[in-house]
């Protein structure tokens, strides 16, 4: 097998020299916590509307729509100067309080703003909202729509989105997000008074968390903040809170062929690196509802959790505390299993033998999968599977070892089962796409 390399699954950092003084460190601090503070209160009101979305919905709506028409005041929806790009699911309940943030945007000082949306795989009755806000706003909004079986998870949905960009400069929100007024300000003045940063991205504070978890999420930006002084800024690309340059975004997802892949932010921050740009982290938080089936921060991890996974982050980083076998299970478990849903069962079966795998349950837990979801008979699986069962039955037995490293695992799950089976589907698929767009 291919050696495993680390970099290919954790985001490489970029370091970028530090041109300020000590004085505008503590004025960066002192930003970060009026900023905090201010979406403090806004997270409070937003908390009470996702309670009751559907009655704030219908005593508001009206407001909300004629607030973002002032703010698309242009009706081109095509090469904006702004484009806010936004993968939906099924979010209907999430899209509520996400308009109510857009219309609420300080939006004087910038150039014509477009939003575009992808409907990936949603339900119908969150393509109904979309589709009447797009009515409502007489078609001031862009909709983009994929519906394949096979194509499942956020990682797929994020790539539609940014594959069908046309903005001169892009912004990402995922769909459960909400966010200060001066938030699109922000990412874009600091991404356009610079042209050697590619992205400028920011930070996430869930909507739900306690105050265990509110101490976390300050912790953490002023651990970032404070990195800035002994020259190791650690910029870590957010996808749902990021401002790309539109047109060098999507040369190079075109370029490196990276549909159907699932690291998403990590290859495209590595791909951002080797290019030589760069990307630049600012203070400006959004509030995300993600994950909300997992509770609080501190129900999800309690203390001992935390600090766990803040050394976890610091061996992220490079600060190297845990070994390469915990840093790569720990990526498999909470991140591959999370963005690739046909990959969880083989991840909890390899956890559940202690580590170990054969290639038939593998081929097992695979077809189960696709009979699940309704493609198993599907062409292009069956023609992927055929090439996965073909390269695999000239290596010896996986389940022959005691136990399988993470680093194999992960090595089977991206360069054998996603980038032979579902990258090649996924490019025919958007490629198909693409000329339905055109025609």
């Amino acid at each position: 097998m291919k050696p495993f390399q680390i970099k290919d699954y954790l985001p490489e950092e970029k370091t970028v020299p530090n041109t300020g003084s000590r004085g505008s460190v503590r004025q960066n601090l002192r930003e970060l916590f009026r900023r905090f503070y201010e979406l403090s209160r806004f997270r409070k009101e937003i908390y009470e509307i996702a309670q009751n979305p559907e009655s704030f919905w219908e005593n508001n709506s009206e407001a909300v729509y004629q607030k973002l028409v002032e703010i698309l005041n242009n009706e081109q929806l095509t090469n904006p100067d702004i484009e806010i790009a936004i993968p939906v699911h099924k979010n209907r309940q999430d899209l509520v309080v996400l308009f109510y943030s857009l219309s609420r945007l300080d939006t004087k000082s910038l150039p014509p703003i477009k939003i575009l949306i992808t409907l990936h795989n949603s339900d119908e009755t969150t393509k109904k909202f979309v589709y009447q806000l797009k009515d409502r706003l007489k078609n001031r909004i862009r909709v983009v729509e994929l519906n394949d079986k096979i194509l499942s998870g956020a990682a797929i949905g994020w790539q539609l989105l940014a594959y069908f960009t046309t903005g001169k400069k892009v912004a990402f929100l995922d769909a459960d997000s909400s966010f200060s007024s001066d938030w699109l300000k922000q990412l874009y003045q600091s991404i356009s008074s610079d042209n050697t940063f590619l992205a400028v991205t920011g930070p996430r504070r869930y909507l739900n968390s306690d105050i265990m978890g509110e101490v976390y999420n300050l912790s953490v930006l002023i651990f970032l903040e404070l990195r800035n002084l002994i020259n190791r800024p650690f910029v870590k690309l957010v996808s749902g809170n990021s401002i790309v340059d539109g047109p060098t975004l999507r040369g190079l997802i075109k370029q490196s062929k990276s549909i159907g892949g699932w690291r998403v932010d990590g290859f495209l921050q590595d791909y951002i690196a080797k290019c030589g740009y760069q990307i630049k982290f600012v203070p400006t938080t959004i509030l995300t509802s993600g994950e909300k089936e997992n509770g609080t921060i501190k129900e999800r991890f309690g203390i001992l959790r935390i600090l766990k996974r803040f050394l976890t982050g610091l061996a992220n980083v490079g600060i190297r505390l845990t070994s390469q076998d915990q840093i790569v299970t720990f990526y498999l478990t909470q991140k591959v299993a999370r963005y690739v849903p046909w990959t969880r069962k083989i991840i909890e079966k390899w956890v559940f033998n202690n580590y170990n795998i054969s290639r038939k349950e593998i081929y097992q837990l695979l077809d189960e999968e696709a009979s699940e979801r309704g493609f198993l008979k599907d062409p292009r699986y069956q023609r992927g599977m055929q090439e996965l069962r073909s390269k695999f039955e000239s290596l010896p037995d996986f389940g022959q070892s005691k136990r399988m490293s993470p680093q194999d695992l992960a090595y089977i799950l991206e360069y054998e089962i996603i980038e032979h089976i579902f990258q090649p589907i996924a490019l025919e698929s958007f490629q198909s796409l693409l000329e339905k767009q055109i025609k």
